[in-house]
């Protein structure tokens, strides 16, 4: 499997106004990488384009 090189890749998708968003992942999950992608929406909900991706490691 490779990291994803867009945002279109990833098979997940969050809405949020929040500036932070809290995540909780089962213990199972620990260890693995998760990558991110974001991208702005305007008042209309039209989407912009996505930002770079960047990963993280689940503790």
């Amino acid at each position: 499997m490779h990291p994803p090189a867009s945002g279109d890749e990833l098979p997940h998708s969050h809405f949020t106004r929040r500036k932070r968003e809290r995540m909780d992942f089962a213990q199972e999950e620990s260890g693995k990488t998760i990558y991110f992608c974001v991208r702005y929406e305007n008042a209309k909900g039209e989407p912009g384009p996505w930002g770079p991706i960047f990963s993280a490691v689940i503790p």
